[in-house]
């Protein structure tokens, strides 16, 4: 066949072309009629151009429809299997670059999932059936074919459960030999470290910290020097910011001390990475490590700042140590000059609102709101402005309501504490929480300020149920006693007002006074003389016993249990007492006393207590129980 009909054959349908174009989710839809019309190397070719043009979108477009032709080419198109899986890779491979170029990072995520699914780095999915997702563990069916897959089953790629450091030296060691190797030509020279780095950038906006770490690992194994479009302190730095939101501080320490050495490289100051290792320390709970580096950041000329984030955290750390509200405004106004923030904006209003201006602070709330509506800090400010400030319960309701959705939100979802610059957000400049802890106690936050502002409104029982949904700490505590004293003493005073408006109205003649019931009258008693009564008083006064059981001797005498023969001798003295004895005569006495006094021994023995008559044996040799 001549070149010019091999290149005719390539041409994709007009028609469908146009109708890609038109609509780009029209490739994902087109009826398997229309893709059997189609080559997959035509629509590889289109992707291609499209991607070399700029045109991300188109590209992904193409190559997902490429992707879909490819498992129907099999009678048209005939090629071995490791030709196909070559190919399959390959194609997955440029998907995800044309699906990051078009900021879909987690679709994404989803084509280079499926690439190293193909290449045996990653788990394969299972293949599930109708009915079978409420069974146990390890029941369901087999692995889902590799062939199976298309983009409309990439999802988002999920992530890794964990990460350990041997990982990414595995994954390492295994590309370096599938790439040296000609027993594994169909992965041979398909992923390198350049590849590598691309999906690790492209998890990491995602939010897929574990697998982004993986790949950037990997990545730094087999080409040590960095990509080609960044350095490499650039990608140890993103790995620190990684490790950090994983609350993996070692691991973040050790990234941060690399980047350094080469701040100038990830356009940093000495500065930033002197915050970024305090918040290291900050999970860490080493305080006095944290308060040494913000202290180097604060005094030292030459570690200034240069993040607008770092810029704004410093600011106020100085504000919290010194109090000087002039300098911490000053130095915010510059930073929102040189780059308005959200972050920035949040954090000027609070320093005007401890310094008592409070429509300063309220303007600075609302422009920061209007650039960052989801942000739950900024609307609690709002609530405690509102409350503390301007006293205006019923809009301070509302602001902690609204906080307290975005951090109920935050917290059920599933990636929003994972972000590229910190917690709860998603680029830099915006406000943002230290960890997980953070988003909790906003939430707590949120809920007892609008329990507190139920109370200013007198809706108590609203306040109760807001208090209730927070653990019972001690300012709980305090919150609920306070309603409780306040319902007692509410309901004393209205008892005086009501008993005071019935004085009132029985003064007045309006309300005839309640008189108690007559007493009946007794009849005349004989008086008794004083002799009589003298006589009562000094008479002896008899105890009453209560009255035994019948059976109760019998039944003691039935439940007495005998004696051991093993007993020890010092336990039977027990129940003795060893006394002088009632009639002792001393020999030192009188002989007069003598004969008045038959002398006895100097000891007694008797027992001490007899709380149970033992009954004795008549002569018979049978017991009796009754006299």
């Amino acid at each position: 066949m001549p070149w010019f009909a091999r290149e005719r054959a390539i041409e994709m349908d007009e028609d469908l072309r146009r109708r890609v174009v038109e609509d780009p989710a029209f490739a994902l839809a087109m009826p398997l009629e229309d893709v059997a019309r189609v080559e997959s190397a035509a629509a590889e070719r289109e992707g291609q151009l499209s991607l070399a043009n700029g045109e991300c979108a188109y590209a992904a477009a193409f190559y997902g429809l490429a992707l879909r032709a490819l498992a129907l080419d099999r009678a048209r198109a005939p090629m071995d299997a490791s030709a196909r899986r070559r190919k399959r890779i390959e194609l997955r491979l440029r998907l995800g670059d044309a699906r990051a170029g078009a900021n879909e990072p987690g679709r994404a995520c989803g084509a280079y999932a499926a690439a190293l699914r193909g290449l045996g780095l990653i788990a394969k999915k299972r293949a599930t059936r109708e009915g079978e997702e409420n069974e146990p563990e390890g029941v369901l069916g087999r692995e889902r074919r590799d062939g199976e897959e298309c983009e409309e089953t990439y999802d988002d790629g999920g992530d890794e459960e964990t990460f350990a450091k041997e990982k990414p030296r595995i994954a390492a060691a295994f590309l370096r030999k599938a790439n040296e190797s000609s027993s594994k030509a169909s992965i041979k020279g398909l992923v390198d470290g350049e590849v590598m780095f691309r999906i690790g950038r492209a998890c990491q906006m995602a939010g897929r910290y574990n697998r982004a770490l993986l790949a950037y690992e990997t990545a730094l194994v087999l080409q040590p020097d960095g990509p080609r479009d960044a350095s490499a302190t650039q990608v140890y730095l993103a790995c620190g910011e990684m490790y950090l939101s994983l609350q993996m501080a070692d691991y973040a320490l050790e990234c941060f001390r690399k980047v350094m050495k080469r701040p100038m490289e990830a356009s940093l100051g000495t500065g930033d990475v002197l915050c970024e290792i305090a918040s290291c320390y900050r999970v860490l709970r080493l305080p006095e490590e944290e308060s040494r580096c913000m202290k180097s950041v604060c005094s030292d000329p030459l570690h200034k700042p240069i993040r607008t984030t770092n810029v704004i955290r410093v600011a106020w750390y100085r504000y919290e140590r010194d109090k000087d509200a002039a300098r911490a405004l000053r130095e915010l106004t510059e930073a929102n000059v040189v780059k308005k923030t959200s972050e920035g904006l949040y954090t000027k209003g609070r320093v005007h609102a401890e310094t008592g201006n409070f429509d300063a602070a309220d303007a600075c709330y609302v422009e920061a709101c209007k650039m960052e509506p989801t942000s739950p800090k900024i609307w609690l400010e709002i609530g405690n402005l509102y409350l503390n400030g301007f006293q205006i319960p019923t809009i301070a309701v509302k602001a902690y309501g609204r906080a307290k959705e975005l951090a109920t939100f935050m917290q059920l979802q599933e990636d929003a504490l994972h972000a590229a610059r910190g917690y709860g957000c998603v680029s830099e400049g915006q406000t943002k929480f230290a960890d997980s802890s953070e988003v909790t106690a906003t939430h707590e936050n949120a809920v007892i300020g609008r329990g507190d502002a139920f109370t200013e409104l007198g809706q108590v029982s609203s306040a109760l149920r807001e208090y209730e949904q927070v653990p019972e700490t001690g300012r709980v505590q305090i919150r609920k006693m306070k309603i409780m004293i306040w319902a007692v003493v509410a309901l004393q005073r209205a008892y005086r007002r009501h008993k005071a408006r019935m004085n009132a109205e029985i003064a007045s003649g309006i309300r005839r006074p309640a008189l108690l019931p007559a007493a009946r009258p007794q009849e005349a008693r004989p008086k008794i003389s004083e002799a009589l009564l003298a006589k009562r008083a000094n008479r002896p006064k008899t105890e009453v016993k209560p009255a035994k059981n019948k059976y109760e001797t019998i039944t003691r005498q039935i439940t007495r249990t005998a004696t051991p023969r093993d007993r020890a001798p010092m336990d039977m003295l027990k129940d003795f007492t060893i006394k002088p004895a009632k009639n002792y005569v001393s020999p030192n006495a009188s002989p007069a006393t003598k004969r008045k006094t038959k002398g006895v021994g100097l000891f007694d023995f008797s027992r001490a207590e007899q709380k149970t008559p033992i009954a004795t044996a008549p002569s018979s040799g049978r017991t009796s129980l009754f006299k």
